[in-house]
Parts: structure tokens; C-alpha cells; sequence
């Protein structure tokens, strides 16, 4: 009777594993959607281009994705104590 439970366990688990790959796969389609659906408005959008620019400037944090879109790099908080709000 163990074994048929832990059979059940292991088939809930990998059947469970299958959806959230799923749910991953559908959510980047649809991020991907968005980007192309943004990018394509932004063509001859002057105001929307400005909009998209001051979001990112925001909004991305990591070196490498700021790169990725000509942002000029974050400034470097090290040796410098984090700032209370």
C-alpha cells in the first residue's frame, strides 16, 4: 500500500511539474507578445518612445539589461551604507 501511495505521490508531483512548465511557457509568450505589440506602437510615437524610456530608466536594475537598451549604468552602492526611507 506504500508503494501505490508514493506511485500516486510521484505522478501528482510530476504532473504538477508538467503545469507550472506550462504556466512559464505561456507567460513568456505573452511577455514576449507585450514587447512586440509595445514595440511596434512605439514607431512614430514620439510621447509613448519617451514613456517606454523613462519606465525602463526606472525600472531595470541589472547592469546587463540596462546595457541592453543604451541606459547609462547605476551608480555603484558599495562601501556606502543603504539610505533609510
Amino acid at each position: 500500500m506504500a508503494k501505490s501511495l508514493q506511485d500516486r505521490k510521484a505522478k501528482l508531483e510530476a504532473e504538477l511539474a508538467k503545469i507550472n512548465e506550462e504556466e512559464k511557457l505561456q507567460e513568456a509568450s505573452r511577455h514576449a507578445l507585450i514587447g512586440a505589440v509595445v514595440e511596434k506602437s512605439m514607431k512614430g510615437n514620439v510621447e509613448l518612445q519617451k514613456t517606454i524610456h523613462e519606465l525602463l530608466e526606472t525600472n531595470l536594475k541589472n547592469k546587463a539589461d540596462r546595457e541592453m537598451f543604451g541606459l547609462t549604468p547605476l551608480p555603484s552602492n558599495r562601501g556606502r551604507p543603504k539610505s533609510e526611507n
